[in-house]
């Protein structure tokens, strides 16, 4: 009992000073940035500015995002938002002259009640938006030297794809391996969701994971050291290129964490790791804890991976270890139940099917994001060269859609269920308490538990 006593103590510490920490930090931000008025709100402005973040392509228009350069503009290296017809495609580093009415994010009513759009802007950094625009382009030298050439090469790289694999095929290929998705058709993307498999196509921590551990096994030949650095390089310059998303960042902080200890020989523990990069994140931007669903779902998804993914593979051992079916199959159902309560939230339905599918997609997904991206590097040698690695991409990515297409064809596949905030606040609750107790249970001493029984 004394290291149960003792555990609970630094817990309860750690968890104190971290609330603390965090509600200041939250309070000046909120106060600093949401409790303030935005200059010009209403008005008429005029900028230059250059793209801030690969736009978000959409079937009609585009979605922008512009830091403002202008010297003379009181909103000087701020963001600002606004969508613009689908042609001409912009990119970052594009330069742009921006006139229009500069305005406060508004919040908008859905069915669970006020969103709050204002907030959410904010947690990306953005405290400006600005309808319909008129955008004059100015140049292409815009933004980071480093970050503009990466991205150029991804956009030469996703080229590549189209020309060898085609669509549907490309727009999957270039989501499970550098986060593009924005080709894919919105009926497309429904399949996914109703399947539960998004997060195969927006770059989650799991194909993180699968990039690292390649960079690590190509790099394998070098000293320790020096392989262990250039992997923490591969791993910073692969999330930049991908873009820093919430999920991005977080499995990157996690890698340079398991980086750091094997390079200082001390064990890595991915509960810590977590919980480092959770606490830099959400000190960093504390409004993402509560305004950014990809955080949420990350962050939860790997905390139910890393507490409940081991418990739930001992308990199945009516399941093969051969080809890693019982790992999967546990890992699987850790983060299911993890983030349900919070998908269910969000998006008012959730797939109880999607441990089938995952099961049958998964083990392709590694080896599949490999022959793609052998399909794309090839494309720069040689067209032929490309094709012949596009023809295995082509057959691993046909068998994800028809998984995908054929099992959402099931009315059963996905339930359609909105959950209160309170109902949610409520199971994340149920759930604490039963890892309280599974904890309880697993620190007692068999002296206790003798103990126990003599009484």
């Amino acid at each position: 009992m004394n290291c149960y006593t003792t555990c609970v103590k630094k817990a309860t510490i750690i968890i104190v000073v971290f609330l603390l920490l965090l509600g200041g930090r939250y309070y000046f931000v909120y106060k600093n940035i949401l409790g303030s008025d935005i200059p010009f709100s209403s008005q008429k402005v005029s900028f230059e500015g250059f793209v801030d973040e690969d736009p978000n392509v959409r079937d009609t228009n585009q979605r922008i995002i512009v830091t403002v350069t202008s010297n003379e503009s009181s909103i000087r290296g701020k963001r600002v938002v606004f969508s613009v017809p689908k042609f001409p495609v912009y990119q970052y580093g594009t330069k742009l002259q921006v006139s229009g009415n500069l305005e406060q994010p508004k919040n908008f009513t859905t069915e669970k009640g006020e969103f709050n759009y204002r907030a959410y802007l904010a947690a990306k950094d953005i405290m400006y938006v600005i309808n319909r625009p008129k955008v004059l382009y100015i140049g292409d030298e815009g933004g980071n030297l480093v970050v503009r050439k990466l991205l150029a090469c991804k956009k030469l790289f996703v080229r590549n794809l189209e020309l060898v694999l085609g669509e549907p095929h490309a727009s999957l290929a270039s989501g499970l391996l550098v986060g593009e998705k924005h080709s894919l058709s919105s009926e497309l993307l429904d399949e996914f969701r109703r399947v539960g498999l998004t997060h195969i196509i927006v770059l989650s921590g799991y194909n993180i994971a699968i990039v690292v551990q390649t960079i690590g096994s190509m790099l394998v030949w070098l000293p320790r050291r020096i392989r262990i650095i250039l992997s923490a390089v591969s791993v910073v310059l692969f999330c930049v290129l991908v873009g820093g998303g919430a999920t991005v960042i977080r499995s990157m902080i996690m890698a340079l964490i398991a980086l750091f200890g094997e390079y200082i020989k001390k064990d890595y523990s991915p509960l810590r790791a977590l919980l480092i990069a959770g606490y830099v994140m959400v000190f960093h931007t504390p409004l993402i804890a509560l305004y950014d669903p990809s955080f949420q779902l990350s962050f939860i998804a790997t905390l139910g991976l890393i507490l409940l993914g081991k418990p739930l593979e001992k308990r199945c051992t009516w399941l093969p270890e051969k080809y890693g079916v019982r790992t999967l199959v546990s890992s699987t159902c850790a983060t299911q139940i993890a983030v349900s309560p919070l998908i269910l939230y969000l998006s008012g339905s959730i797939s109880v099917g999607g441990i089938i599918v995952n099961f049958l997609v998964l083990p392709t997904v590694p080896v599949t994001m490999l022959s793609v991206f052998l399909t794309g590097i090839t494309g720069f040698i040689s067209y032929w060269l490309s094709y012949m690695w596009g023809i295995v991409s082509h057959l691993f990515l046909q068998y994800e859609l028809f998984m995908v297409r054929w099992w959402a064809g099931f009315s059963w596949m996905a339930v359609e269920q909105s959950v209160s905030f309170e109902v949610t606040l409520v199971w994340y609750a149920l759930y604490i308490v039963v890892l309280i107790i599974a904890f309880y249970k697993k620190q007692k001493t068999p002296a206790d538990q003798v103990s126990s029984v003599n009484t």
